[in-house]
């Protein structure tokens, strides 16, 4: 069925309605923070934003006695746009809630389009990006190209990573191995795993150990910890047809192929 399409009066009355709850939920959210920067306010701080909740964020603290806390943070009125990734000067209020008072230069950005076609920053001051991808359901230089050229469009260093290459057989072996060739011909850190079994999971260790690193996961970008992210990558699989050959059950073919970032 065609999508129905609004006129210009139908266009405006919608932003209309979107602009007055926006005003409406960022009239609460300068409330709540005069209600805290009223209270008793710790010490501004250094910390990490690992997740956005539109007017909200949560903050991982970087030092004194409250380091690896995470706390939900309020934002003052007059700050940038704050993105998963940036370091940020807060003070810690009560009953964990924060506030975030200035936002620490990036060291990188992290861009895709918007919905107008401009470039938006999603994630800040990432160190390297691990692209996840699995044998099943076969995998297309496209969609890695398109993470790679956003990697090198933003001086961040790209780690191509092939998990459950238990998977490979001799009917997708040929097309697999001519598309490694490519990346390792080009110059770009390749490795091969399998998280299942275990099998290269040191050396994927050692670079996650040297950097640190981002996690591409769907459409959204967190700092990930590693010890965790390998736990993780051990149990996830990019279509069901993967968990039924390792649980050694048969399953019916995917009619389309697909890459899982992690």
């Amino acid at each position: 069925m065609a999508k129905r399409q609004l006129n210009r009066r139908q266009n405006w009355r919608i932003e209309k309605i979107q602009g007055e709850r926006a005003a409406r939920a960022a009239k609460r959210e300068s409330q709540a923070v005069e209600a805290l920067e009223g209270g008793d306010l710790g010490a501004e701080q250094t910390g990490l934003v690992i997740a956005h909740f539109g007017v909200q964020v949560e903050v991982e603290a970087l030092e004194g006695e409250l380091k690896g806390q995470v706390f939900r943070c309020h934002l003052r009125a007059n700050l940038p746009a704050l993105v998963t990734g940036d370091q940020v000067v807060w003070r810690a209020g009560n009953q964990g809630i924060g506030v975030i008072v200035a936002q620490l230069p990036r060291t990188t950005e992290l861009k895709r389009p918007d919905s107008r076609g401009q470039l938006k920053p999603v994630a800040a001051n990432v160190d390297m990006i691990v692209i996840v991808f699995a044998p099943l359901p076969e995998p297309h230089a496209n969609l890695i190209d398109r993470y790679l050229v956003a990697a090198e469009h933003a001086g961040i260093r790209p780690l191509l990573l092939l998990n459950k290459f238990d998977l490979i057989d001799e009917q997708n072996a040929p097309a697999l191995n001519a598309l490694l060739a490519v990346y390792r011909q080009l110059g770009y850190p390749l490795l091969e795993v399998s998280a299942h079994h275990g099998n290269g999971m040191e050396q994927l260790q050692q670079q996650l150990d040297e950097r640190q690193a981002s996690s591409l996961s769907g459409h959204a970008l967190t700092p990930m910890v590693s010890d965790r992210w390998l736990q993780e990558l051990s149990t996830a699989y990019t279509m069901p047809e993967q968990h039924a050959i390792h649980g050694g059950k048969t399953h019916a073919k995917a009619d389309a192929s697909e890459i899982t970032f992690f």
